[in-house]
């Protein structure tokens, strides 16, 4: 089974510094990919949509 933790580190791993400079930095550390995670997981079940299209939005509002 391909879990939720798996989806999102697959689409955090396409994150680059041009794409989003700030989430890219958040993933530096442990704490804030824990953080930038948390929030997907959040944002997936508020408003329905894949873990891919919470990092453009995740980049907005930092």
């Amino acid at each position: 089974m391909y879990s939720l933790r798996t989806h999102i580190h697959t689409a955090l791993s396409t994150t680059s510094p041009t794409k989003a400079p700030k989430v890219h930095h958040l993933l530096q550390t442990t704490e804030g990919y824990k953080n930038i995670e948390q929030k997907i997981i959040e944002m997936m079940v508020q408003e329905h949509i894949s873990a891919a299209a919470c990092i453009p939005h995740l980049e907005a509002q930092l």
